[in-house]
């Protein structure tokens, strides 16, 4: 889509930029091409919307649980603006591309279940590796991600409060009975608090897995409490709402692996198709114009985006001076956010830079 500033009866109509048709198969090397030869990348411009992207703007915060909701709703908005474009672009491309993105974007990821090596340098790299965190989502390798929809698929199902809340509690219960198997491997540190927490005591501390207490914590004054049912219907322990402290650990290091690695694939999106300049064509991405629903690429239409902050497409200038007294407080309070998250990641840097220096001259 093409840009628009913030409307003013002063201004004159902003002329969309020119589209270019590409092919997505184009945009990223093979993982063994230490060459670079046949490989095509557009530079990035100054002004591509999204810089920072999901991954940047939500790694200001040390706490885990913190960053995997905050993952979790930039990937939402994301999602919400940018799916359907995604969803398009996804197909075009033939598996062995989808490999070469994922790759470029998470070199460490592996092959397959059966089949766990990674691409460095452009050799295949063994390492004698065991990623635990795949017995609880198989499906986060190359060959799982690259078959047909499961990603788009699983990002309609991540980008939601509710899809977060789903995917803990079934790795809750998964967890919970490959323990209670001997079909999870736990280090000697979780193995041992296992051991001080089952079965639940008073005064313990628990997790809670609802989507408005993800991560909350709480003491338990009846133990026996946890393992019986509410009003004689519902059982929080054995439907994965609640955990012990050990169980969740494991389940947010899992969650954190995935929301960041599907997050930095969209990122990489947002930089090598939508960012460069907005000249990138992605045909049939059906965006729609806030004031009057036509859809981009449908006769004709071409949609421009609010160059403030980045949430509202229009087919023409009239229609956005017309639908601006709507969007106008969104506008502002959303272009606010974004300048405090970026101000926030440059004090960040600065003081890291700072600290940074003053080690290497103590």
């Amino acid at each position: 889509m093409s840009r628009i500033t913030e409307p003013s009866p002063q201004e004159g109509q902003v002329e969309p930029t020119n589209e270019v048709e590409y092919d997505p198969n184009t945009l990223w090397r093979s993982a063994y091409d230490v060459s670079g030869e046949g490989y095509i990348q557009v530079p990035v411009g100054d002004a591509a919307p999204g810089a920072g992207g999901i991954i940047d703007n939500c790694m200001l915060s040390e706490d885990p649980v913190e960053i995997v909701n905050d993952v979790m709703l930039g990937m939402e908005n994301f999602w919400q603006k940018h799916g359907d474009s995604f969803k398009e672009f996804w197909g075009r491309m033939r598996p062995e591309s989808r490999e070469n993105m994922m790759r470029e974007v998470y070199p460490t990821i592996v092959q397959s279940v059966e089949d766990r090596y990674c691409v460095l340098d452009g050799e295949k790299e063994y390492e004698g590796r065991y990623d635990r965190f795949l017995l609880l989502v198989p499906h986060m390798t190359v060959e799982g991600l690259s078959e047909g929809d499961t990603l788009p698929d699983m990002i309609d199902y991540m980008a939601k409060l509710e899809g977060l809340f789903c995917m803990t509690t079934e790795m809750t219960l998964k967890l919970r009975k490959m323990v209670e198997d001997d079909d999870f491997p736990l280090t000697d540190e979780e193995d041992a608090l296992m051991l001080r927490e089952v079965p639940c005591k008073r005064d313990q501390i628990l997790v809670v897995n609802s989507p408005e207490a993800f991560g909350k914590m709480f003491k338990v004054q009846k133990p026996e409490s946890i393992y019986e049912s509410i009003g004689g219907q519902v059982n929080l322990y054995e439907m994965g709402c609640i955990c012990y402290q050990y169980e969740f650990n494991i389940v947010l290091e899992t969650l954190h692996y995935v929301y960041t690695m599907v997050a930095a694939l969209l990122d990489e999106f947002r930089s090598e198709v939508l960012g460069k300049h907005a000249k990138l064509k992605v045909a049939g991405a059906q965006y729609k114009c806030l004031q009057c629903s036509k859809k981009g690429g449908v006769e004709g239409v071409r949609l421009m985006q609010c160059s403030k902050c980045a949430t509202a497409a229009y087919c023409s200038r009239d229609c956005q001076v017309a639908h601006w007294p709507k969007h106008k407080a969104q506008c502002k309070h959303i272009a606010k956010l974004l300048e405090a998250k970026r101000k926030q990641l440059q004090d960040n840097q600065e003081q890291g830079v700072e600290k940074a220096e003053e080690t290497s001259t103590a």
